[in-house]
């Protein structure tokens, strides 16, 4: 498929796309398994439709709950549409700002702005905010799953005012799917309504994906099924044999006085990603304050990271497996100790947990993903859940357990006899 905003110049796009920006519907609603390309699309639709002059006048705003997370995500989707669309040519036909982030089409005078709505702060701010010139008359909410009903209904009253003929107001939620409780799937999947537009896809509509994807989508359909209809095929999320279910998303304190305990939580990985997770305990609420997730990060990179995420005076828990690797945190003057796993510990762990409410911080992504779709394994025959999780897309959930080792209380080992005090004596026994 061929789109000429600009003379000489055409893009590869999926096809699968092309009812979607056909519509002119005032909501436009994509829900997009893992590695689909919405967000790809339409990044590189939006970057046509402002620098055609057919569409003069035209302003984009994107959101996502959390400010900061445009630079990985949106603005560099953004970016990357205007390098691969425009070549060598992009310095005559985009202004690119990193501070702060902004988009300036110098042919039409389209303008991209960038928010968050994590507070009353930055929701606030999106009351007044307007582009320098034109009319702001799209929004894409990213990650529309992190919001609420509420932040979105408030976005959507942006758009305002009278729109020259070439334009039409339309907002645009992109997201993965989660729990089929979700109220996105109640207000525009289960009724129907004429200024609605839904599009659906999935890893197959995305012709961009590498050679080798199906094969690991295939290998994730053998290994869990039900994760493979959530995380490859797109569709909701049962809510039944989830977990923990006692946690929400809310801003969490950033002063590390306020909480009662700190503990961090470290799952290594290479291929798979690193997880390192900030938590902390304050009048019995646990609270998921930060996060690092990322694959194809050896120790010093990792540890390089963790600057301002995980304080040197706090324990930080990791998985006992990589003694060498804990060695180097220890090297790097990080209180960092191997937690020792004996058997049903992660279940003492699990349990421990879901005795507690969980507070998310708002830029945890990836902690919220994995907590959307963490559940027991079903039992294949009888159809009921064991008191074993899903060994899949678990890295947060394991840096999670970890962090709250030292608050658990263990049952004594029959043949140690190591006692179940507070589980910190256990850990440093071990160590």
């Amino acid at each position: 498929m061929s789109r000429r905003p600009v003379r000489h110049i055409e893009v590869s796009a999926n096809r699968a796309f092309v009812p979607a920006h056909e519509s002119r519907h005032f909501w436009r609603v994509l829900k997009g398994a893992a590695s689909s390309g919405k967000s790809y699309d339409l990044a590189q639709e939006y970057i046509l439709h402002l620098t055609d002059k057919a569409y003069t006048g035209a302003g984009l705003l994107v959101v996502r709950k959390t400010e900061a997370s445009h630079r990985s995500s949106t603005y560099a989707e953004l970016t990357g549409a205007v390098y691969r669309i425009f070549g060598d040519l992009w310095p005559r036909i985009w202004e690119i700002r990193s501070s702060p982030l902004s988009l300036r089409c110098k042919i039409t005078g389209a303008w991209i702005l960038f928010r968050g709505c994590k507070d009353a702060q930055q929701l606030e701010r999106l009351k007044s905010v307007t582009v320098p010139s034109g009319k702001l008359c799209w929004v894409w909410v990213e990650e529309a799953t992190e919001l609420s009903e509420r932040d979105v209904d408030l976005i959507a009253l942006r758009i305002r005012g009278t729109l020259p003929p070439a334009l039409w107001p339309q907002v645009t939620l992109s997201f993965n799917p989660v729990s089929s409780a979700h109220w996105i799937k109640a207000r525009f999947f289960d009724t129907p309504h004429p200024d609605v537009c839904l599009h659906e896809s999935t890893w197959r509509d995305n012709r961009f994906n590498p050679p080798d994807y199906a094969d690991r989508m295939a290998a994730l359909e053998k290994a869990n099924p039900e994760l493979y209809r959530v995380y490859a095929l797109g569709e909701w999320g049962e809510v039944g044999g989830l977990i923990l279910t006692r946690w929400r998303v809310d801003d969490c304190p950033e002063n590390d006085g306020c909480y009662d305990a700190l503990s961090g939580g470290l799952d290594f990985g290479f291929n798979d990603p690193s997880a390192l997770l900030s938590v902390g305990v304050k009048d019995q609420v646990v609270y998921i304050r930060r996060e690092i997730y990322q694959p194809g990060l050896v120790n010093a990179e990792l540890i390089e990271l963790a600057e301002g995420v995980i304080p040197r005076t706090t324990m930080l828990w990791a998985d006992c497996a990589e003694p060498d690797r804990v060695r180097e945190w220890q090297r790097a003057r990080y209180l960092c100790r191997g937690v020792v796993k004996r058997p049903h510990d992660d279940v003492a762990q699990i349990d421990w947990l879901k005795a507690h409410q969980i507070i998310v911080d708002p830029s945890c992504k990836h902690t919220i993903r994995e907590l959307q779709l963490w559940k027991w394994i079903r039992d294949e025959q009888s159809g009921a859940y064991t008191d074993r999780p899903v060994d899949v897309l678990n890295h947060a959930m394991d840096a999670l357990r970890y962090s709250v080792s030292e608050w658990v209380r263990y049952t004594p080992d029959p043949v140690t006899g190591i006692p179940a005090d507070d589980g910190l004596s256990r850990q440093y026994l071990e160590y």
